[in-house]
């Protein structure tokens, strides 16, 4: 704007320039939508494992990542335990329907530790990708009255809804803050156009 008001550039010019801003962040938006929908149908192609990395390093969107896959666990192994499926056949089928490959694989580790005779407190413990890892205590409370299944599944339900919660309101907020972001920018810019110029002394 300073160099629109200073006849330093043309009209077109400086429209071309905020509109590029404009285009800028609507296109991460579209690209982070376009990956997000070949997410949730399980392609993405050698790029996936990439994605998947990035965004579990991400202090919010990992933790909500990890957290829908471990409910996810949960709530198949209730199931299947609550269906009458042995736990070391039930484990490895509620393993298969993760789809972040690092949580598929640390989940993958759990079979071999209750074969080896520890408890599934014990071996969810160790898991690098818990989720909320107050479930081990309710695992091991459980295992001990009897009533794993019906536990895992009021757990299930109950950090489904609030998982489903905070990713709507991080999918309202996301886009709000983007905008922010760019008016923020859009202000600096003109702020130091306006900035005094200091001249040396002769």
């Amino acid at each position: 704007l300073p160099a629109l008001i200073a006849g330093n550039i043309g009209g077109g010019a400086y429209l071309m320039q905020s509109l590029g801003r404009l285009l800028a962040l609507a296109g991460i938006m579209a690209v982070l939508q376009y990956a997000a929908r070949r997410y949730a149908h399980g392609s993405g192609g050698s790029g996936r494992a990439a994605l998947e990395s990035l965004a579990l390093r991400l202090p919010v969107l990992g933790e909500l990542m990890v957290r829908r896959q471990a409910q996810v666990f949960f709530e198949n192994l209730a199931l299947l335990l609550g269906s009458g499926v042995a736990m070391f056949d039930a484990v490895p089928v509620a393993v298969d329907t993760l789809t972040v490959e690092a949580v598929r694989d640390d989940y993958g580790q759990l079979l071999p530790r209750l074969q080896s005779g520890q408890t599934l407190a014990q071996a969810v413990s160790a898991l690098a990708y818990p989720g909320n890892s107050a479930v081990v205590g309710m695992i091991a409370t459980g295992e001990g009255s009897g009533e794993l299944p019906q536990l895992l599944a009021r757990y299930a339900q109950a950090e489904g809804k609030l998982v489903a919660e905070r990713t709507d309101t991080l999918a309202t907020w996301i886009p709000r803050l983007l905008y922010v972001v760019l008016a923020v920018w859009m202000a600096q810019g003109i702020f130091a156009g306006f900035a005094p110029v200091t001249r040396p002394d002769y």
